[in-house]
């Protein structure tokens, strides 16, 4: 891949969404301290002091100066902002290219959209920040049409290739792509901030894009790091076409049952939440993406909520859904000790996701199921899995079968 490897560029719009995106983000941190001088003013108010004759008048006078300075401070940074915007557009090149147009700027972009991307796309000032679903080759945006056009030749097997949290197709190492060389490579980057359920229906559109520009294609095989694998769960779920295409399906460290990194973060805000002074900073954590928050459960569907504000969830309500008859499914797991069975090994996993999670234990007894195969990598983290070569031995392995044998 020949991707732009300079320093970060920003288009006009970036610039501008940028600007946008640091007085919200100023704006919210002094929101937090805001809130958390608050509960400790109305703490004094209910202390020994209000005995003391003119203490809570006092109490009150500097509560109402600090909220009048407090609401001044916020409105100069959102004026600010509303006049250096327009600057920066004007004083941007003509033709500029976008930040994502280099690894280091995709990367950093990808990591801001991980943590509050959804929030970003949400808003127009800063959705120029937050990259679409597409089709990528040597770092820039291409249609379906165009990925076709590029195929040498007739392709009867695609391979999909969906990274992880935070990541972009930049992160994929070179082997483990080169693994797939035999097929068609296509490499998706998605706003991992979004959610999966959102990120999954666009996939499938994009895939059915892709089956109609490529009618000699009979077989997709999907490739999924982490919250990759399941996108891919997803998008079979909501395209029929796609998911009698699919013949297999390979996740990499893929939290199916959830991660424990981030039950953990939410049962920590929900203890926050019910102490006023630590309350500012559980609303600070609950602005984390749905997309981290979908990691919690694996949930891959808006309804895997129940209806109810993830915030509020700390149990399990998803629904397993088996996959596709046809479809192999090809579980790799990590294990950051060197022995897979040992405690260590079950509770650590790979350091984010645990073996139950990544094995898809929730649909049963893998070695009971022909179709379900796992394969577990010792002494390997959960990034490793990206360009591990017993990875890229299983993705050849996986390209090598023909058609004929799965369908």
């Amino acid at each position: 891949m020949v991707v732009a490897r300079g320093g970060m560029l920003m288009t006009a719009e970036q610039r501008s969404a940028a600007v946008h995106a640091g007085a919200e983000l100023v704006n919210i941190v002094h929101e937090t301290v805001s809130g958390m001088r608050k509960a400790q003013t109305d703490r004094l108010r209910r202390s020994p002091l209000r005995f003391i004759p003119g203490a809570v008048s006092v109490i009150d006078l500097v509560d109402r100066g600090s909220t009048w300075g407090e609401a001044s401070f916020t409105s100069t940074v959102s004026v600010t902002a509303n006049v250096l915007s327009p600057v920066l557009r004007l004083m941007t090149p003509e033709g500029a290219a976008p930040m994502d147009a280099s690894v280091r700027g995709a990367g950093v972009l990808a990591a801001i959209g991980a943590a509050v991307g959804d929030s970003l796309a949400g808003d127009p000032r800063t959705r120029a920040l937050v990259p679409e679903l597409d089709l990528r080759y040597q770092g820039e945006s291409i249609t379906a049409a165009e990925f076709a056009r590029l195929q040498q030749e007739p392709t009867e097997t695609v391979v999909v290739f969906l990274h992880g949290l935070g990541c972009t197709e930049n992160n994929w190492s070179e082997e483990v792509i080169a693994a797939a060389a035999r097929a068609s490579i296509a490499l998706v980057r998605y706003p991992t901030g979004s959610s999966i359920a959102d990120n999954g229906e666009k996939l499938a559109f994009l895939l059915d894009e892709v089956l109609i520009e490529l009618p000699e294609c009979r077989r997709l095989i999907l490739v999924g790091h982490s919250m990759g694998g399941l996108v891919a769960r997803r998008a079979m779920e909501v395209s029929a076409g796609v998911a009698d295409c699919v013949s297999d399906l390979v996740t990499l460290g893929s939290p199916h049952g959830g991660s424990p990194i981030e039950k953990g973060a939410q049962a920590a805000l929900m203890t926050l939440n019910f102490f006023a002074a630590t309350k500012p900073l559980a609303m600070l954590g609950h602005r984390r993406s749905a997309g981290i928050k979908d990691l919690r459960h694996g949930a891959i569907r808006f309804e895997d909520w129940g209806g109810q504000d993830p915030d509020t969830v700390l149990w399990d309500r998803t629904t397993t859904v088996p996959l596709p008859d046809q479809v192999t499914h090809h579980a790799v797991v990590a294990s950051w000790p060197e022995d897979s069975s040992s405690w260590k090994s079950a509770l650590v996993g790979d350091g984010a996701v645990r073996h139950g999670s990544a094995k898809d234990q929730d649909v049963g007894d893998a070695t009971q199921d022909p179709k379900r195969k796992v394969t577990v990598l010792e002494s390997s983290s959960h990034l490793s899995l990206i360009s591990h070569p017993k990875v890229a031995e299983l993705i050849s392995e996986v390209v090598d079968r023909r058609s004929k044998d799965w369908k």
